[in-house]
């Protein structure tokens, strides 16, 4: 799959197989990771070399850093920490549904 630049299939028929990490998207998410997966493999068809895909990366990150208070949201706030935790328990809590022998050796690595 990864020499054929099948990203997306990896990620989610490999390595999360049974979404043994517990993630979860929304349709749209879905939707743009599969439109720019296929337009990376268009691209792939007419840009051997990756300059055009290079030059554009490029002109874009120069983009965001001369700009960033525009490319940034101002609204976005810090989480609190309890916040955080929270986020983490309910991921925690899906990977171990999912893939208990993950959790454990996960949590294992930390707690030894």
């Amino acid at each position: 799959m990864l020499d054929q630049h099948l990203l997306m299939k990896l990620l989610f028929f490999a390595i999360n197989k049974n979404n043994r990490f517990g993630f979860t998207f929304d349709i749209s998410a879905a939707n743009l990771l599969k439109a720019a997966q296929g337009y990376l493999s268009l691209l792939g068809q007419f840009d051997d070399g990756t300059e055009v895909v290079t030059r554009v990366i490029n002109k874009s990150v120069a983009y965001a850093q001369q700009n960033i208070a525009r490319v940034t949201d101002e609204q976005s706030k810090e989480l609190e920490p309890y916040e955080s935790l929270e986020i983490l328990s309910t991921w925690f809590d899906k990977m171990s549904r999912n893939d208990p022998w993950l959790i454990s050796h996960l949590i294992g690595e930390y707690v030894t």
